[in-house]
């Protein structure tokens, strides 16, 4: 929101959000959300490279979103709500099932 106050496109806003987010989410994921599940050596950058097509399937799909939304005229902060609830629920039901397994 802070983007948008400063007229940035709100797509383009909610993609530094997301992409910001990405390296705070993998030490999340890995130390809290699926503890003991991190892999190490060869395993570990399969699992890197898993979160990474994780992270950008969330980007899209908040991406796409806001930015339609936000073209139908709803406003930045409701659209960046919708896409924080799709997302969420798209990449975690990914990582648990396959990045985490």
């Amino acid at each position: 929101m802070v983007l948008v106050a400063f007229m940035v496109d709100p797509g383009w806003a909610s993609a530094a959000g997301y992409s910001a987010g990405i390296v705070v989410h993998w030490f999340i994921s890995s130390s809290f959300v699926f503890p003991g599940k991190e892999r190490g050596g060869a395993a570990l950058h399969l699992q890197r490279l898993g979160f990474i097509g994780t992270a950008i399937l969330g980007l899209g799909i908040t991406v796409s979103v806001v930015s339609g939304l936000s073209s139908a005229g709803v406003q930045p902060v409701i659209a960046k709500a919708a896409a924080v609830a799709v997302s969420f629920f798209a990449v975690y039901l990914t990582r648990k099932y396959g990045v985490f397994r």
